[in-house]
């Protein structure tokens, strides 16, 4: 029989080009690009995008010889199960998994009913290094999961620490980003901490607790042992985030000495914190990404007042850096701000940013009145800020039961609260969620919308209440007295702001007579289409149940005319990761029954 003839492309011979493809699939990009925005590394790496790249890789890896390597080099560029992997380089490796009767007996309150052991079986050979450091090369970006028993057990754990603490051969030479979680001062944690710190071209590193809980003391001689290894190894830090998910950091984070720092993010500070790190960050003459959360509990606030930070003695406070703090500001060169706390501790920070180039501010506040949002809004219409800012996110949450008592509405208008941020002339991209008050908006508002900023892209102005509070009978969102924006002031706001790609605020019930007004504008003779809006949402949640439109038909129609990109809800999750569009889900059943949500149905038709 005449064997069957090879058929692969002739471009699958050439190792540049393999390379090139398997390149394209690598999860290094997806998970460097989410470090730079500030997202964790371990969630970034076993994201479903992520997942799904490696089981790709992993296939073809197993495909043929010509794809193993390529592919091999692409799939070890992010390690996020620790060092595990790295045994299997071993050939006297084995993993035995042997059935817990225990575990079994109790479901899956002890977790997997399996035990997995791991021997390491003869000796290690000069190839096993070899295959070992070849693994060892490929790894671009690690996390530290310390949670596997074995990792510390020998004889692994010797094998480590034996690599570890040769320094002129660093455990991973082509480092670029790692997440661990704090050494506790274990000896054995310090020296593979230590030894992550020592990779030369290192650029991102980010800290956690050691368990579901604080910070212990020791993470200031973690960050001391990162920066003794940055400075061994003449690498330069620029990506450091320090993240608890329980109490606040009430620990000194000695930041000054990383002088190329580019983005920071420390959550949620104390705070004491706070003040202190403010001079430092403040100096660093590149930071240009900050993301802070501040502690705003009552309890916790009263509780670390009083205590002293673990820390202080080692590293006080600069007394340089304040100086210069208070005389001339900070943070000249930061570019993108992320604040959640109280509004007066993001007030006083907004008033010392001094930057010409800011232009993403995302805020997520907790006020009591009105008037404490005016003041946390105020900053942002005046100073330097408000000729660079582009791009503004308000999640503003108002004390409920302040509300519900009577001591102040339930509504305010835009104008009295949000009016300095039309002096924002260059903002693009605005989304403002009230949550547990009601934004009153007027036609007037819409239009000053449209004087002030004519470079809008996308536009979100919504008003909801926390579930628990959705069925008191103080929350009252469609009195009488309360406005919102007439459809044709919004279509009027879309037409004059020409790249405006997407608006979504709850407009009024629209007349028969308005509706022929719109089709009377849309048959003018000098109506240019507006081709860049695509997303035009009416009504959010029980707005829907609660407005009246004419003729949906004519409606779309018109629509349509005056901006043939509309569409309407998206079914993937895709649409709205890559495009932002609204998903269908957003929407209740009985909501989707309604004439608004039968409106934008309409704009998927042809």
């Amino acid at each position: 029989m005449t064997p069957p003839a090879n058929t692969h492309h002739p471009a699958l011979s050439n190792p540049d080009i393999v390379h090139s493809i398997f390149a394209q699939l690598s999860p290094l990009p997806v998970t460097l690009a989410a470090l730079r925005h500030g997202d964790e590394l371990l969630g970034t790496a076993r994201s479903p995008e992520v997942i799904l790249l490696r089981a790709t890789l992993k296939h073809a890896a197993l495909a043929c010889r010509a794809f193993a390597g390529p592919a091999s080099d692409a799939l070890w560029s992010v390690l996020h199960v620790g060092f595990a992997p790295l045994f299997y380089a071993f050939k006297g490796f084995k993993v035995i998994v042997e059935e817990d009767p225990l575990a079994s007996q109790y479901g899956d309150l002890f977790g997997s009913p399996y035990t997995v052991h791991q021997v390491l079986e003869g000796e290690v050979h000069a190839d096993d290094w070899e295959r070992w450091e070849l693994c060892a090369r490929r790894v671009r970006c690690f996390v530290f999961a310390d949670y596997l028993r074995w990792q510390f057990e020998d004889p692994f754990l010797s094998i480590l620490l034996t690599r570890a603490r040769d320094v002129t051969r660093p455990i991973f030479p082509n480092l670029l980003a790692f997440s661990a979680r704090e050494s506790q001062g274990l000896s054995q944690r310090c020296i593979l901490l230590r030894a992550l710190a020592h990779s030369p071209d290192l650029f991102a590193v980010s800290f956690r607790p050691h368990l579901p809980g604080p910070f212990l003391g020791t993470l200031v001689d973690d960050i001391a042992m990162l920066l003794e290894g940055q400075e061994a190894a003449g690498s330069c830090l620029r990506h450091l985030s320090v993240k608890s998910s329980y109490q606040a950091i009430h620990i000194v984070l000695p930041l000054r000495w990383f002088r190329g720092l580019r983005m920071v993010e420390v959550s949620p500070v104390s705070v004491a914190l706070l003040q202190y790190l403010l001079p430092q960050l403040g100096a660093l003459e590149g930071l240009e990404t900050l993301l802070v959360a501040i502690d705003n509990d009552p309890l916790s606030v009263g509780r670390l007042a009083t205590k002293r930070m673990t820390g202080l003695d080692k590293y006080p406070p600069s007394d340089d850096a304040k100086d210069t703090f208070k005389l001339q500001g900070g943070f000249r060169t930061l570019r993108r701000l992320s604040a959640d706390g109280t509004h007066s501790d993001i007030e006083g920070l907004l008033r010392r940013i001094n930057s010409t180039v800011l232009q993403d501010i995302a805020i997520y506040s907790v006020q009591a009145t009105g008037s404490d949002i005016v003041a946390l809004v105020q900053p942002l219409g005046s100073g330097r800020i408000s000729t660079s800012l582009r791009k503004l996110y308000l999640s503003l949450t108002t004390e409920f039961l302040l509300l519900a008592s009577g001591a102040d509405t339930i509504h305010i208008a835009f104008a009295d609260i949000l009016g300095p941020l039309l002096h924002l002339r260059s903002l693009e991209d605005l989304e403002v969620m009230s949550w547990n008050r009601v934004l009153s908006i007027s036609d007037e508002d819409v239009q000053d919308m449209a004087i002030s900023w004519p470079c809008l892209r996308r536009l979100t102005i919504t008003s909801d209440s926390k579930d628990i509070y959705r069925t008191h009978e103080a929350w009252t969102p469609y009195a009488p007295h309360i406005s919102r924006p007439s459809l044709l002031a919004v279509v009027d706001l879309a037409e004059r702001c020409r790249a405006l790609a997407s608006t979504n605020m709850d407009v009024a019930n629209m007349s028969e007579t308005e509706l022929e007004a719109l089709e009377a504008h849309a048959d003018g003779s000098e109506i240019v289409p507006q081709t860049r809006l695509m997303h035009f949402v009416i009504a959010k949640d029980e707005h829907f149940m609660h407005m009246f439109l004419p003729d949906i038909d004519r409606l779309a129609r018109v629509l349509r005319r005056l901006f043939p990109s509309l569409e309407g809800p998206g079914e993937s999750s895709d649409d709205w990761r890559t495009r932002k569009r609204p998903m269908k889900h957003w929407w209740t059943e009985e909501q989707r029954q309604t004439v608004a949500y039968r409106l934008m149905e309409k704009f998927n038709e042809c």
